[in-house]
């Protein structure tokens, strides 16, 4: 059923729970993307701090640390980043996830090149200020409009 395609992203938060296993879970992706003969990955990822184990900017962390470790052992793939905000969690938390992304792309500007915003696309209008905001600084945006 579509409700049920989406537990499999309670399983992934359950298994990526500290910044070690966001950077194993990471890693996993880009070979396996490598060992399909990807050339180009936009991994997408909603930041997620963990009460006393992980912070918002640790989880990102950890994905730029594989990104970088990744690049080394499979140079045949440009692997990007897109951080994601999700309409379900509120104004607040996507423009904490916005602020993140401007941060890492000005500390990471070859490997952060977007935001992508998910969720239910009935909710968007709240977004716009923020995706301008993103745009200004040259963040380029994904959305997915299709999730009821």
């Amino acid at each position: 059923s579509f409700f049920r395609c989406f537990k499999i992203f309670d399983i992934a938060h359950a298994l990526t729970s500290s910044p070690q296993t966001v950077f194993t879970a990471a890693c996993d992706v880009i070979k396996e993307f490598y060992e399909d003969n990807v050339i180009y990955l936009e991994l997408r990822s909603t930041p997620r701090a963990v009460k006393d184990v992980m912070t918002k900017v640790e989880y990102l962390q950890a994905i730029i640390q594989a990104i970088e470790v990744s690049k080394s052992k499979f140079p045949q793939i440009l692997v990007k980043l897109l951080v994601s905000i999700n309409r379900k969690e509120g104004y607040e938390s996507a423009e904490e996830n916005i602020n993140l992304a401007i941060e890492f792309r000005e500390k990471y500007p070859e490997y952060v090149v977007g935001i992508d915003l998910s969720g239910d696309p009935t909710r968007g209008d709240l977004f716009l200020e923020l995706l301008e905001k993103s745009r200004k600084v040259g963040l380029k945006i994904t959305v997915h409009c299709a999730e009821v």
